[in-house]
């Protein structure tokens, strides 16, 4: 789960540094990345991303652009935050070396990525004299879906969606939903179906479920309302898009 949001002014990469000491003690590991770019959801306009000129006399104008993406890593590898001067993104993977780490609940994500943005703007406050102000988030689901290994994977075994002829060697379908809060739309849901290999080689069905939108106001509370509505959209997606044969493997309960 993630948020985008304003660069606050006054802001520069070098806070990146102090950033950084607000999630040190749970995740030790330190990596950097290539900035990613928002994705807006828009319903009749475009929204003009852009991130304002800062001049400096003899310098000419220097871009408050996020040049760097952070991650801050848990010493296991499965928990990761991921911090850019516009966005916040909470991660949980079960790492390939660590196959018997619980699947940890949505509420126990969820209240942690609440802590990790309180930090923020308790640190924006402090040092700016600004909130966080969010103009988008989402929450996602990957799954890994495998099959038998004996035998070939078929996709309309496991996804109602994907009634695909039996000799496709690999295959990408996706479709979305509006999200709608008291009538408008806000968001969408998003649903990404790929055939793909883990690392050891094996067959499976990369799954993703993504609800991505404006929460009612740019508060910390409306975004974790957002969140959890998302996620109700997102289970209930899965279930519908999942075959009851796949269900019944899986020892699904309605």
């Amino acid at each position: 789960m993630g948020i985008h949001f304003d660069v606050p002014e006054g802001f520069y990469q070098i806070y990146a540094s102090e950033i950084r000491k607000l999630y040190e003690d749970r995740f030790p590991v330190l990596q950097e990345h290539q900035p990613l770019t928002p994705n807006f959801e828009t319903f009749g306009h475009q929204i003009q991303i852009g991130f304002p000129p800062i001049f400096m006399s003899g310098m000419g104008p220097i871009f408050r652009n996020p040049s760097v993406r952070s991650w801050f890593m848990s010493s296991d590898g499965n928990e990761i935050i991921q911090f850019q001067s516009d966005m916040l993104i909470r991660n949980w993977r079960r790492h390939h070396t660590t196959e018997e780490v619980p699947y940890p609940r949505f509420e126990q994500i969820c209240d942690s990525f609440r802590q990790s943005m309180e930090d923020l703007q308790r640190f924006y406050q402090f040092k700016l004299s600004k909130d966080i102000a969010i103009r988008q988030c989402e929450i996602s689901y990957v799954n890994h879906i495998k099959g038998n290994k004996s035998e070939a994977l078929k996709p309309s075994e496991w996804l109602k969606f994907a009634d695909l002829p039996a000799d496709v060697n690999d295959f990408s379908c996706s479709f979305r939903r509006v999200i709608l809060v008291g009538g408008h739309p806000k968001g969408r849901l998003i649903c990404e179906a790929t055939s793909a290999f883990d690392v050891t080689g094996e067959q499976m069905i990369n799954l993703t479920l993504t609800a991505r939108g404006a929460p009612e106001t740019q508060s910390i509370s409306a975004t974790l309302d957002f969140l959890q509505h998302g996620r109700d959209m997102i289970v209930r997606a899965f279930a519908e898009g999942t075959t009851d044969s796949a269900h019944k493997i899986w020892g699904r309960v309605s």
